[in-house]
């Protein structure tokens, strides 16, 4: 009997998903393609500032030199500090999480407060929750400054039987709260 190979996995640790038994490179694809548009549909030399709970998720999507490639110039991870970069353009890519909007809240209001004029597109994944932007509205940064989307991050492959459903604690909270 012929031993079977195991490709390697790419750099990103992304799975590999030829042989899948349902075609879950077309996930991978489509994430791809729906996280590059939203890169480049703000420009170049953009900041992507990254939730600490989703930078594994995303690198089973792409990894940082395709990023790259689609425009952001410097990605980061969010911290609860101030985002000190000298990229006009930031784009944070978040779990719909309210101590997250409290980090984003506090960074724009002090780059606001110190003369740092930039523009900032907060994508929520896998969903937007009112309640998030009921909070940034409320501590005053939500203006012509500030894009609100989604990034529709649904379904990623870990394996190529198996695949994480990413809602995130904070829907299933919000659901058994109402």
């Amino acid at each position: 009997p012929m031993a079977s190979r195991r490709e390697k996995k790419p750099a990103s640790g992304a799975p590999i998903l030829k042989n899948a038994p349902i075609n879950l490179e077309a996930l991978r694809t489509k994430a791809q393609s729906d996280f590059f548009s939203i890169i480049e549909g703000i420009g170049t030399k953009v900041v992507l500032a990254i939730d600490p709970s989703l930078v594994r998720v995303l690198d089973l999507v792409c990894d940082v030199s395709e990023m790259q490639k689609h425009g952001a110039e410097k990605i980061l991870i969010t911290k609860n500090e101030p985002l000190l970069v000298e990229g006009k353009q930031i784009l944070y890519i978040t779990r719909p999480d309210l101590a997250a909007m409290r980090t984003i809240a506090e960074q724009i209001k002090y780059n606001d407060n110190n003369g740092f004029q930039k523009n900032y597109w907060i994508y929520f994944v896998p969903r937007r929750m009112l309640l998030c932007e009921q909070y940034l509205s409320e501590e005053g940064v939500l203006d012509d400054n500030v894009t609100l989307g989604e990034f529709h991050l649904d379904l990623v492959a870990l394996d190529p039987d198996l695949i994480s459903l990413e809602m995130g604690a904070e829907y299933y909270r919000a659901l058994t709260l109402s």
